[in-house]
């Protein structure tokens, strides 16, 4: 049969994007890497019957990748070119994604669409804890939904694909947090709850909290934790999202509890300080959170708790 090809660039000689013999095995969309496409129709005799019809439209290089807003404090949303198309381009679509906001806040990352259909080798999402790819790498990713903390008010975000496929691309949401909302604090100084961000709903993956409980002189601290939901696990020792807890009011102090997580083999937490302080901490490693933990506390007396 005869052939349609593509080329990136202004003759035969650069870059072949494609050849094609039927409609049905064309891309929706092609995007060239410059300022040039070459279009070759290849007619094989004796069939006379070799047409073809496209369009095109110039776009200017930074519609491509979508633009982050010159003022990043408020939430916003990422896109793949032209999402949701039913395209990726080959070779050519490299976005990056700086997002600064104030410093008194932090960018919570959620991806809700991450589609290169089942290929690994068609392209990656990158999170960086930072500005530029010499930032610490949150993770790399060809599935799933990542959803994550920046540690400060700089995440970098970085898209790329270099196979044709007919899949719906990247959707990537970006919600700005004020830090000191992260990790509610502490209800009171005799009693209270303590509880993970957002919970009941999922918290990000990427975080740490810590609550510092204090109770009056010759008292000590009753600690109450239902069971948790953490990501998967399988060992505590394994584990990327955990509960450690001191017997004072730092992490100096007495550990009297280490690496609580979804595969210890206790189900909840129920204790009573030694001090009349405990020092909580939770950690997130993971690239996606879960529902998290509530805890309550309350003071007691010594010898009540004896």
């Amino acid at each position: 049969c005869g052939s349609l090809e593509v080329y990136d660039g202004e003759s035969s000689s650069d870059l072949k994007l494609g050849t094609w013999c039927r409609l049905s095995e064309v891309p929706s969309y092609l995007l060239s890497d410059g300022r040039f496409l070459f279009i070759k129709l290849i007619v094989a005799p004796p069939s006379l019957k070799h047409d073809f019809e496209a369009t095109y439209k110039t776009l200017k290089e930074n519609k491509v990748c979508s633009n982050v807003p010159a003022s990043q404090n408020f939430n916003g949303t990422l896109k793949s070119y032209d999402y949701k198309s039913k395209y990726i381009a080959k070779d050519i679509m490299h976005c990056f994604w700086p997002i600064t906001v104030d410093a008194d806040y932090a960018i919570r990352v959620t991806v809700k669409t991450l589609d290169f259909g089942g290929c690994e080798a068609c392209g990656d999402l990158q999170i960086f804890d930072g500005l530029t790819i010499s930032s610490t790498k949150l993770g790399e990713w060809t599935k799933g939904k990542p959803d994550l903390m920046s540690s400060a008010n700089h995440v970098l975000i970085t898209f790329k694909t270099n196979q044709f496929a007919k899949t719906d691309g990247l959707e990537v949401k970006y919600e700005i947090i004020r830090v000191v909302n992260l990790c509610p604090p502490e209800s009171a100084e005799n009693e209270g709850e303590i509880e993970t961000y957002g919970f009941p709903q999922d918290y990000p993956g990427n975080m740490e909290c810590s609550w510092k409980l204090k109770a009056p002189d010759n008292y000590v601290i009753r600690l109450t934790i239902g069971s948790v939901s953490f990501p998967k696990c399988t060992t505590p020792e394994l584990a990327r999202d955990y509960i450690d807890i001191y017997d004072g009011d730092n992490e100096f102090a007495n550990k009297i509890v280490e690496n609580f997580s979804q595969c210890s083999k206790a189900k909840n937490i129920d204790l009573v300080s030694r001090t009349n302080r405990l020092f909580v901490v939770f950690k997130s490693k993971s690239w996606r959170g879960s529902k998290g933990f509530k805890g309550t506390y309350n003071s007691i007396s010594k010898d009540k708790g004896k």
